[in-house]
């Protein structure tokens, strides 16, 4: 058992390489924190513009994307270089993000809300396809 202790906040969300090489998690300080595994060394943190709810590392790892608040945040996963972000998606401002995930594809990628609805997104330029509605409480 390892524990990797540099988020000064309780961390919401963790992912993983494919071969477990890297884990990355987001916290409630704005920051991702890209550990590789087996040294438990930071290798990497990028900042987002709200509390991280939800990260997802695109099928081909190269791409992560960053939820929470209103918006989406894009990184090349390697190099931290920030994409144009997905800002002002809930169209509703007490909506939080609180969920991501992509398609096996990594053509699109879903967005689940404290509104209980979910928004299917291009996952290249977070075009808005459809929002999904149903739910009665928070997508998590």
């Amino acid at each position: 058992v390892k524990s990797y202790p540099d988020h000064p906040e309780f961390p919401y969300c963790v992912g993983s390489t494919k071969d477990g090489s890297k884990i990355f998690s987001g916290s409630g300080n704005w920051n991702l924190r890209i550990w590789k595994t087996d040294t438990g060394e930071v290798v990497g943190t990028l900042r987002h513009l709200s509390a991280i709810k939800a990260a997802i590392l695109s099928p081909d790892e190269k791409t992560i994307y960053l939820g929470g608040g209103d918006h989406i945040s894009v990184f090349e996963f390697e190099t931290g270089k920030p994409m144009p972000p997905f800002k002002g998606i809930t169209g509703n401002p007490t909506s939080q993000l609180t969920a991501l995930c992509m398609s096996p594809d990594g053509k699109t990628i879903y967005a689940g809300f404290q509104s209980g609805v979910i928004h299917v997104r291009d996952a290249q330029t977070g075009k808005l396809i459809t929002v999904l509605q149903g739910h009665e409480a928070t997508v998590h």
